[in-house]
């Protein structure tokens, strides 16, 4: 202390003492104190000391920091100004972050998952992590990560993270994803600050469409047997004010993703990627409704490929030109033009796949379970994803917290299964196959439930009216056409006549999970080959909104 000191009184820092850090590196406790450097008074040294305070509780790592102003040991002063010395005192937090087990859904498919995290292993404030997850449908994920907050000093961190994900698509799509992946990300801001937060994420992928049945899978899966290298860079943007990740009643929201992948030619994805979520509640309390908030929401996604197909002759893909509309919303055929179309490319090779050529093949009785002649058939084109696309990177929608009173993936581009024998049945299921256009929208309605335990709880009851569509960019340009017909109005409506529509009314719950919903839909329009909830009861858990 310094005796009849005054926050006005000159004085500048001599030296800085931390004691306590058994196991962090002392810059780590320096690097938050540079503001002390340039205080010229008392006042302006307490000040920097109680934000470096709670810039290092942020920092995870320490149970608490205290701060200690004393006149300095040494002779002297810096001309007329005082010294003094300070003197940080941490209390270091036990280097086992977390450990948490917990069972959730995803995509129609159970799972559980174990997830373990440490600290300050390196004595860097570093966090190092591993999840490992179990699905019911042989779906399996593990991964590693490691993440460096604020490094050399600045508003922002490094996380690198290595990834090895199978994913069962067996049930709505006839396929499994297996993937082994590398991202490194460097974020900045925070979602509830006015600048909001902005993530880079390098992606480095090599994923596998593989496990498909080949006598019953529709021949778009088919077709998306292979090997993929992805090379990509993603931008997000995070503002969020929600009072509530989970269960908001006041708030907006706003969430923008960009991905290019393929850039300098490294791998053979090559598209570029835009989604963008909005959200608002806006509380009733103006109308004299105070437990009651309307909420909106809205999300759009398009993907297109980065380079342009080089159109190719009939003749070198045996009749592209022949296009068929997808039983996911768009209909009518493309004509035989080779003019450009609004998504630049031909009708003869919208999709930038040669059309397979019909198969020679002995009769199906003399070769038993072969499929079937009708089978060779090729596939509608528009059912195709673009160039450099595969299913994997496409859009899906249908399925709990994503179009209500549909099932998983149960909204768009859809091919008819083989059964057994390798014909095709139309009571055979329909593997889903994603779209490059979505759009969807809902209007809620929710408010606090009456009595205490329920309050406590958390718990919500909800009123709310869905829409959505999901298109192949084959599926639009088809219904679209081409020449002067072929405008973004022209696709504007094309998208919108294949609008799905649901109301539903349920219950909604915070859990340590994520956010639980109980609902009973009711579906007021739908297109052929959609998969929907038939006794109109869904129950899901989704993860925070931000």
């Amino acid at each position: 202390t310094m005796e009849r000191a005054t926050p006005a009184t000159p004085c500048q820092v001599h030296r800085v003492l931390v004691r306590g850090a058994q196991h962090t590196h002392e810059s780590v406790v320096t690097q938050e104190l540079r503001a002390l450097g340039a205080a010229t008074t008392l006042g302006e040294i307490h000040q920097a000391c109680a934000l470096a305070a709670a810039r290092l509780e942020s920092l995870a790592v320490f149970e608490s920091a205290e701060f200690t102003v004393d006149r300095a040991r040494a002779d002297g002063a810096a001309g007329d100004m005082p010294l003094a010395d300070v003197i940080v005192t941490v209390s270091e937090k036990k280097r086992l972050a977390s450990a948490s087990t917990g069972v959730h859904t995803s995509g129609g498919e159970g799972s559980m998952d174990a997830e373990v995290s440490v600290r300050n292993v390196f004595g860097y404030a570093e966090r190092l992590g591993a999840h490992m997850e179990a699905g019911q449908h042989k779906s399996n994920t593990f991964r590693l990560h490691a993440t460096k907050p604020r490094p050399w000093g600045t508003e922002s961190y490094l996380r690198a993270e290595l990834a090895k994900t199978v994913c069962s698509h067996q049930k709505v799509s006839s396929f499994t994803e297996k993937s082994h992946a590398a991202f490194l990300t460097a974020g900045a801001g925070h979602a509830s600050l006015p600048g909001g937060a902005h993530d880079f994420t390098y992606e480095m992928a090599l994923r596998r469409v593989t496990e498909v049945p080949v006598r019953t899978c529709s021949w778009a899966v088919l077709q998306q047997q292979a090997m993929s290298v992805k090379s990509s860079l993603k931008h997000t943007y995070t503002r969020s004010t929600l009072d509530d990740p989970l269960v908001p009643m006041s708030g907006h929201l706003l969430k923008l993703i960009t991905e290019v992948a393929g850039l300098g030619g490294l791998g053979d994805a090559a598209f570029h990627k835009h989604t963008a979520e909005a959200r608002s509640q806006l509380p009733l309390s103006a109308v004299g409704l105070p437990s009651f908030s309307l909420g909106c929401s809205a999300s759009i996604g398009l993907i297109l490929p980065l380079h342009r197909a080089t159109p190719q002759t009939p003749a070198a893909h045996g009749g592209a030109a022949r296009a068929a509309a997808s039983t996911g919303g768009c209909c009518g055929s493309a004509g035989g033009s080779a003019s450009s179309s609004i998504f630049g490319s031909s009708a003869a090779d919208r999709q930038g796949y040669p059309t397979p050529a019909r198969r020679s093949s002995p009769e199906p009785s003399r070769r038993p379970g072969a499929v079937a002649a009708a089978s060779h058939l090729p596939p509608p084109q528009p059912l195709l994803p673009p160039p450099g696309v595969t299913i994997c990177d496409r859009f899906f929608l249908g399925g709990a917290h994503s179009l209500w009173g549909f099932r998983t993936n149960g909204v768009g581009p859809r091919e008819q299964r083989h059964t057994a024998s390798g014909l095709v049945n139309p009571r055979t299921p329909s593997d889903a196959l994603g779209g490059d256009v979505l759009l969807s929208a809902t209007v809620d309605l929710t408010g606090r439930l009456p009595g205490e335990l329920p309050e406590r709880a958390g718990a919500r009851f909800r009123i709310f009216g869905s829409a959505g569509a999901l298109h192949s960019l084959g599926a639009i340009s088809a219904e679209v056409g081409e020449g002067p017909n072929a405008t973004a109005g022209a696709a504007a409506r094309a998208v919108g006549a294949g609008m799905r529509a649901v109301v539903g009314a349920g219950l909604v719950f915070p859990t340590p999970l994520g956010r639980l919903e109980l609902n009973l839909t009711h579906v007021l329009r739908t297109m052929p080959g959609d998969a929907v909830v038939r006794n109109g009861i869904q129950i899901g858990v989704s993860g925070p909104a931000c």
